[in-house]
């Protein structure tokens, strides 16, 4: 299975989904008065974590993924960093994210400050192939640049290649 965000799996259907409402209705980070997000009962035991102390413990914080979702790119590597820790609108957007039992993962539920609210079934959050070159450029472009695109090529038509040896 490959991940569509850099962080816990569980994760991934709450941080797609508000992702996509923010995409959908345009309301910034600043506007969100509260997110519930109905989850099973292990996922509140382990991943209720609302002030982690360092990046490890924010990529396994469901509240955490999803006010990073909310106010970066949740896909690219480079937006869970030290800065996004420290950073007090992720932080202060965090706690206000509500893990609710629900059975499985369902819906996410977004309170605007404008009064409105807006709710999401939360589907699978994992990556679909058609979106694997995005996920292989992000990850590669600091080491690669422009020469990622023509080694994903490469890289796809693994199974052709006489040799392998080009790979180093």
């Amino acid at each position: 299975m490959l991940k569509r965000y850099p962080c816990h799996a569980t994760a991934h259907p709450a941080v797609r989904a508000v992702r996509e409402l923010q995409a959908e209705h345009g309301f910034a980070a600043a506007a969100v008065e509260a997110i519930t997000v109905t989850a099973t009962e292990r996922m509140i035991e382990r991943h209720n974590i609302l002030e982690p102390a360092d990046l490890m413990l924010a990529q396994y914080s469901i509240p955490f993924s999803v006010a990073l979702g909310l106010c970066r790119e949740a896909r690219d590597p480079e937006s869970w960093d030290e800065t996004a820790l420290a950073d007090p609108q992720i932080r202060s957007l965090c706690r206000r994210v509500r893990l609710v039992r629900g059975g499985e993962l369902s819906a996410v539920t977004i309170a605007l400050t404008d009064g409105r609210r807006l709710e999401r079934r939360a589907e699978n959050g994992m990556l679909e192939s058609g979106k694997l070159t995005d996920k292989f450029q992000r990850l590669t472009r600091a080491v690669l640049g422009e020469r990622g695109a023509t080694l994903y090529e490469r890289l796809l038509g693994l199974e052709d290649e006489r040799s392998l040896e080009w790979l180093g």
